[in-house]
């Protein structure tokens, strides 16, 4: 009785969202039991090879970084990409990714990945920060990668994790952009990476959701995108509780703005209502699929179902 009104009350709140566009390939198995199946973020290496984040917890070895090959929309290969930590700690997690610079071949990537929030360790021998960003280079040849570097959060204001980072290039610089995942809008921070290999954060005002998020729908951002052309696209999740973890799960991938980096100051600027429903599928990497245009495609955490590549447009 109790599983039939859980399951009434689930699937009144996604009808009641409607369908403007539904994803009809889902695939990719997960890749083995060993493995966090499930996805947090992902860049594009070249056409059918993107990387891939995991979002495993806890400050220790594991596999948090992958490269995937597609083939007829599915995954058809996975291959873990060994880090280098170098001098530094294991992060925590790895909840979001932005590409920095890629290499013609695409064989060479520099990225950011951030952890979702502030750590404070257990052990005296493990740090306490207040969350960190990761630069890392990954060879895709090889599947190795090296941290170089890594940036302090900005002091968070908001209440909730970061789940959404972007990179967008300003000349030779890159202005950095990092969303919470909660909030009527949430919290953006952005920053400016330049020659001086520094972060100096400041919150990014005046950022407008195009949808009221205020009926159903759990983190109004899960994953954030900036296309070649500059438009900025987001992931809104809704998570039915399920003590299984198995969902239901909806998506809506959303126009955000149009970046303006002209001034000193970036601006997104408000688009038209475009956007992609994703039914039973919880959206939390968006990448571009080509080095031109804005052919969509994700990754997905679908908890206890593990996570799946998504060709979305």
């Amino acid at each position: 009785m109790f599983a039939y009104i859980k399951l009434a009350i689930a699937g009144f709140v996604l009808a009641a969202f409607g369908v403007l566009s539904v994803t009809g390939a889902f695939g990719g198995a997960p890749p083995e039991p060993s493995i966090d199946s499930s996805y947090s973020g992902m860049a594009r290496i070249v056409s059918n090879k993107y990387l891939v984040i995991h979002d495993v917890k806890g400050p220790e070895e594991k596999v948090r970084m992958a490269i995937i090959e597609i083939n007829s929309g599915k995954i058809d290969a996975y291959e873990p990409v060994k880090i280098d930590w170098g001098l530094y700690e294991f992060a925590d997690d790895f909840e979001a990714m932005c590409t920095l610079s890629r290499s013609n071949s695409g064989n060479n990537l520099e990225v950011l990945v951030t952890e979702s929030r502030s750590y404070k360790s257990k052990s005296p021998n493990v740090r306490t920060s207040k969350g960190n960003i990761y630069r890392i280079e990954v060879n895709a040849r090889t599947n190795e990668g090296k941290v170089t570097s890594i940036y302090d959060l900005p002091s968070q204001t908001g209440k909730t994790q970061i789940e959404g980072m972007t990179c967008v290039k300003k000349g030779q610089n890159t202005i950095i952009i990092i969303a919470e995942r909660k909030g009527n809008p949430p919290l953006f921070s952005w920053a400016l990476l330049n020659s001086a290999n520094t972060l100096n954060w400041e919150v990014l005002m005046n950022v407008a959701l195009p949808f009221d998020f205020k009926h159903g729908i759990q983190r109004s951002i899960s994953a954030l995108h900036t296309c070649p052309d500059n438009t900025v696209w987001a992931a809104a999740t809704y998570e039915h509780e399920n003590p299984e973890d198995k969902g239901p799960f909806l998506s809506i991938i959303y126009q955000l703005g149009t970046v303006d980096v002209s001034d000193a100051i970036p601006v997104i600027n408000p688009p038209g209502k475009n956007e992609i429903r994703v039914y039973t599928k919880k959206v939390e990497g968006l990448a571009s699929s080509g080095p031109t245009g804005c052919n969509l495609v994700g990754v997905t955490d679908d908890e206890a179902l593990g996570g799946v590549y998504l060709p979305l447009n």
